[in-house]
């Protein structure tokens, strides 16, 4: 970088963890964090906790828990991260921890909410909607498509990591979901659906979306908070990697 007189900054270091985050050399992403030239901000250690989340290494992260809570940001979704992390290993203490010092500061997570287009008409869902004239339809499309969905692999995930919002706790009622069941059933047969969602796709919308997409051969394309997915055949344009 320096050859082309490029000053690295948080944002190219925080590119850098992710990939080896990403990758399980956690070792050698820790040892970047710890040799930089400025203090970690939220970006950087968020990225090494995706990682650890990944590979599923909470060692990693109760032994830099301090450092983990000591990061002054204003980012929520560094602090959702970090207690969605704890609540599915089921440690609430650490749980309540991270979000107390949200509350201190004054932060509260971004409501979910997804976006579909059909006939150049936005309709808007957020989780656990009961708002829309089709709500009967949606969540009974939903519920008769589950033996569909299971027959092919897919096991709905628990959401643990928001136990204070009750109607984010059933999978089946994420924004995404009621988005996807409504577009099938007023769309003809292989109609790509257009999805927008405001914030990072979860991991069991992600699984659910590439399942419809083999059973019902149609291309699902949703944009999240990071990147687009292309749903068709039953795989994901990302390769899994978001």
């Amino acid at each position: 970088m320096a050859e082309f007189g490029v000053e690295p900054n948080h944002d190219h270091f925080a590119c850098i963890v992710d990939l080896l985050s990403r990758a399980g050399d956690l070792t050698k992403a820790f040892r970047i964090i710890t040799s930089l030239p400025f203090p970690s901000d939220s970006s950087i250690w968020g990225a090494f906790l995706n990682g650890c989340r990944i590979h599923k290494r909470m060692d990693i992260i109760k032994n830099i828990e301090k450092n983990l809570l000591d990061v002054d940001t204003a980012d929520t979704g560094y602090y959702t991260l970090l207690s969605n992390i704890y609540a599915e290993e089921g440690t609430w203490d650490e749980f309540g921890k991270a979000r107390s010092m949200m509350k201190c500061k004054g932060l509260r997570k971004v409501p979910g909410y997804s976006t579909i287009e059909i006939d150049r008409r936005i309709y808007r869902f957020g989780p656990g909607d009961t708002s829309h004239s089709q709500t009967t339809d949606i969540y009974r499309f939903l519920e008769n498509f589950q033996t569909l969905v299971h027959a092919q692999g897919y096991d709905s995930e628990p959401d643990n990591s928001i136990v204070e919002f009750r109607k984010e706790n059933n999978v089946m009622s994420h924004s995404e979901k009621l988005a996807i069941a409504f577009g099938i059933i007023n769309t003809r047969p292989g109609t790509t659906l257009r999805i927008t969602k405001n914030l990072r796709v979860c991991r069991d919308c992600h699984s659910f979306a590439k399942i419809v997409s083999k059973i019902t051969g149609r291309e699902i394309v949703t944009r999240d908070l990071n990147r687009f997915h292309c749903f068709k055949n039953g795989s994901c344009s990302c390769k899994d990697y978001w």
